[in-house]
Formats: C-alpha cells, structure tokens, sequence
C-alpha cells in the first residue's frame, strides 16, 4: 500500500483548514478503475492520509507504461474526491475531484489539498390536508381539496450562546391542490409558525398554529384534519315560565316539537336532535308557549328560550279547533297566530301542516303582517253547539 498526505479546507473561508472524521470515504479514479479508501488520523500527530489501493496503482503504472511508448497517449493521472456529501456540524460539504500524479505526490511533502464547498441547506415542507368526515369527503371531495391554505412563517428566536447560526426571515402561503402543496427552500436550523386554515364551513382538528423546528431534515410533511362545521348544529330549547322567567319549567314532560313527542330534560333544557330543521310548532296539554314554534332553519339562534304559561282551559275536551285558510281556501301551515285569551292573557301558536289550530273558548284568534302574509281580523272561536 502506498500512504498518501491529504488536507480538506474550506472553499469560501481562505486559511481554514478542515479536519475530516476519520474513516470518511474517498473516491480514487483512474483510467476504468474505480475504489474506495477511508481518510485516516485525525490532523493531532501529522496531516491526514489516505492509503492508495492495490487496483489504482496497477491501473495507474500499466497506463503509465503505455503512455511511455506512446507519447501521443496523456499521462495518467489519478483523480480523488469525497465520496458523498460530508458533514460537519450544521453544514454538509462535497468536493471536486482533485487529479494527482501518485508517483510525484508520495512523501511528507505531498500533501493534496481537497477544497470542500458547503452545500446551500434548505428544508421542502410537505403538506397534506385531511377532511375527517368520510361522508364529507365523498359529497365534497374537491372543493375541500383544493381550498386549504397554509401559512408559514420563520420565528426570530433569542439566538443561543456559541451559535453560529444566523436567522433568515422566511415566509410563504401556498393553497393545495389536490389536498397536497409543497413549500420548497426553507432555510433549517429555525423555527417556525406554521398556520393551516380549511375551506368556510371547515373546523381545523388543532387549531392555531403549530410550531415546528427545522434542522437538518432534507424535507419535513405537516399534516391537517378538518372536519365540516354541520348544517345542523346541535340546538337546544330552554324552557322558563311566563310569569317568571328566572324559573324553569317542564322537567320530564312531554312536548310535541314538530309532530314528534320529546321529553325535556333537567332544568327545562330539551335537546333537539341535529337532523331536525325548518321550524317545529311546539305543543303541550295544559301549556301554551312564546313562541309557538322553535326554529331550526340554517343560521338561526342555536339555542332558543320558549316561556310557558299554564292555561288552565288548555284540555282537549275544551279547547276549539280550527282552521286557517289563505283567500283561495287553501290551508294555511305553519302560520303563527296570536290568540287572545279571555282572561286578557296574550299568546301565541302556530298552524299544523293541515292548517289548523287550537284554541279556549271565547279566545279571539288573528295573524299578525309577517313574512308568512298580511295581517287578519281577529275572530272569536266558540264551540259549535253553543
């Protein structure tokens, strides 16, 4: 084995010398002969070397030899090289191939110096979204995925003692395509806010931004869960008495909400199921509620306060059925009305899907102007037979 002397510096700093890991491997050439060898000593007790293998020195002289009776023939020589990206702290470095004469180098005054150039560091960000909601995804595939927005952002940070690191502000927003995007070049060795926010009607699974440090990964992927915010909340109904409304009522009573019985839970709350919608006329024996209907249309109040009065006339036995028609007799649903007890209290209730409505004895019944039509003549309702 014949020794080689070789020293590494950095290209961009002149004067500083480079002291390589021991065992860091090298590339030798030459003519189609290629090998390997490791960098040996550590620069304390001498310059570091590198031993030249068998193969290149056999390929080297044979040429040699060829090139003596053939002077038109170049003189070989034998090229070395890191053999991959070699790195040293916070900085990756490759070099040129160096060619050399073996036989013109060997000795302590044949040192080949290797210039090493640090490689320019930058970090790819991946990011990917998700929609959570299988159902979701399936109904609106495309719109989600190609309307999540990231917003990236470098954090200045007190820099730590000894560091060499110089911050580099960075900042970029990219929109996905296909529920991916990428943000190329970051600088590493920093922090970073990183925001991701979904299409309107979107929650993000973590909201606000998260923060992530980059060292010296090659590329890093982010990923985002949305879920769809619902079209139908969940809605709930407080129930308070009218002549109290600090004071809850119906605990455990049954309440027809849209022709559908529904028991109210503890203190006066009934939950109305989310697939619930438009707007649920309210009925009870013995009460009467305002207003006579809760609504469940989109972007409504998501909680509704309905104040109850006990009537004491409210029985089926006694109340006075009727029925509200437009001009061409065509039943009027879901109208609210106002009915006018005879007591002087003032309430209100609402049409069934037929048109119809209940109502005491002697009770005069009229529809304010609203969205549903005009206002009407307040009628008298009594009993047929009487």
């Amino acid at each position: 084995m014949h020794k080689q002397y070789v020293s590494f510096f950095d290209a961009a700093i002149p004067g500083k010398t480079l002291v390589v890991a021991s065992g860091t491997k090298l590339k030798l050439m030459v003519g189609d002969v290629e090998e390997l060898a490791e960098v040996l000593g550590d620069g304390e007790k001498g310059p570091q070397h590198f031993e030249l293998p068998g193969p290149i020195m056999k390929e080297h002289t044979d040429l040699h030899k060829a090139c003596e009776k053939d002077k038109s023939l170049e003189v070989p020589l034998v090229m070395v090289k890191i053999a991959s990206e070699y790195s040293q702290g916070c900085k990756r470095y490759s070099s040129p191939g160096v060619l050399f004469h073996p036989k013109h180098c060997l000795g302590d005054c044949g040192i080949i110096p290797i210039p090493l150039y640090a490689v320019p560091e930058s970090c790819t960000i991946k990011l990917r979204a998700y929609d959570t909601s299988f159902a979701d995804f399936i109904e609106n595939s495309k719109s989600f995925l190609n309307n999540v927005q990231w917003i990236v952002k470098a954090v200045q940070t007190p820099a730590a003692a000894g560091s060499a690191v110089t911050f580099q502000p960075f900042g970029a927003t990219v929109r996905s395509v296909e529920g991916f995007a990428e943000i190329p070049d970051v600088p590493p060795y920093q922090l970073y806010s990183i925001e991701a926010r979904g299409p309107e009607g979107y929650l993000n699974a973590h909201p606000g931004a998260i923060q992530r440090y980059i060292g010296g990964e090659d590329s890093i992927e982010i990923r985002s869960s949305f879920r769809p915010c619902g079209k139908s909340p969940a809605r709930s109904v407080i129930f308070v008495r009218q002549e109290c409304a600090g004071v809850r009522w119906g605990e455990n009573t049954v309440v027809n909400v849209g022709g559908i019985d529904r028991k109210i839970g503890k203190d006066g709350i009934l939950h109305v199921p989310t697939d619930a919608t438009g707007l649920a006329s309210l009925f009870a024996l013995g009460a009467t509620f305002s207003p006579p209907y809760v609504d469940l249309r989109d972007g409504s109040n998501p909680v509704a306060v309905v104040k109850v009065s006990q009537q004491s006339l409210a029985t089926p036995a006694q109340m006075v059925r009727g029925k509200f028609v437009d001009t061409a007799q065509t039943p009027f649903a879901r109208r609210p009305l106002v009915v006018l007890l005879p007591n002087g209290d003032e309430v209100e209730t609402f049409t069934d899907d037929a048109g119809e409505f209940e109502a005491p004895p002697g009770s005069k019944v009229f529809a304010r102007e609203d969205d549903w039509g005009l206002a009407t003549v307040p009628i008298v309702v009594s009993k047929i037979n009487e």
